[in-house]
């Protein structure tokens, strides 16, 4: 065997196993990419197969973040017990819509959140939504429609993991706003810092600085509105345009 075919040998050596433990740590990197229910953040993302991530994959459709480690009663009751996640896209393609006709029964929806005070508690958007739809007969013209159409968009997550996309409650909302947006919500409803909650929700979860709509009804002729253009917790007529950004637990 001559020199040169030795060196030839050699050299394939070598590239072979820089070949191999580049792969050996991209195949470490994806095996560890995913992580344990018990190891969940805020700002995690989760995945259509129920998986969640510190990270971004490239190689599984993202389907929401992670903006509570809590869920409700009712959603514990189904299993859902570790969080809630908010979806990656507004429902309606962003567009307004309505929050709902004003002659629906309401009865089963809440009528507590009569006062900005009230606003913080009130996480019980997977009630309200559920008690619309199963009440009234909910359109694709209305806030609770247009949450309830996105299951049905290409947005579909793990069944056995997650419950279906709805419309959050007021209160869910102020958990998205100061966990995913960095800042605090005074008593009064505004945000301490307008510009930072805009440009961390945008940069997160693609929010936009417009008005988005809540679950909780203040009454029979407003409800409850995330003002991100203002910077406030707001109310607003049933019949003002806002859009629509969809949760779901797990």
């Amino acid at each position: 065997m001559n020199n040169k075919y030795k060196f030839c040998v050699l050299s394939l050596c070598i590239i072979l196993f820089f070949v191999n433990s580049i792969f050996a740590q991209t195949t470490s990197k994806n095996k560890d990419e995913f992580i344990d229910y018990s190891d969940i953040q805020i700002g995690d993302y989760y995945f259509a197969d129920g998986s969640i991530s510190h990270e971004l994959s490239e190689n599984k459709q993202c389907v929401g973040v992670v903006f509570s480690l809590k869920t409700t009663e009712t959603e514990r009751a189904n299993g859902w017990t570790h969080g809630q996640i908010v979806a990656l896209a507004d429902a309606g393609k962003g567009q307004g819509y309505r929050w709902m006709s004003l002659d629906a029964d309401f009865s089963k929806c809440n009528v507590k959140t009569a006062t900005i005070a009230d606003c913080r508690a009130d996480k019980n958007g997977y009630s309200y939504s559920h008690a619309i739809w199963n009440t009234w007969v909910w359109a694709f013209n209305n806030a609770f429609g247009v949450a309830r159409y996105y299951n049905f968009r290409g947005n579909m997550v793990s069944k056995s993991k997650t419950s279906d996309w709805y419309l959050p409650s007021i209160g869910q909302w102020y958990d998205i706003i100061e966990n995913l947006g960095h800042v605090k919500i005074l008593a009064d409803g505004n945000f301490n810092d307008m510009k930072r909650a805009q440009r961390n929700l945008d940069e997160k979860i693609g929010l936009a600085p417009t008005m988005y709509w809540s679950s909780s009804s203040k009454g029979f002729l407003g409800a409850w509105v995330a003002v991100l253009r203002a910077g406030n917790i707001n109310s607003y007529d049933k019949n003002y345009a806002c859009s629509i950004r969809a949760v779901a637990a797990f």
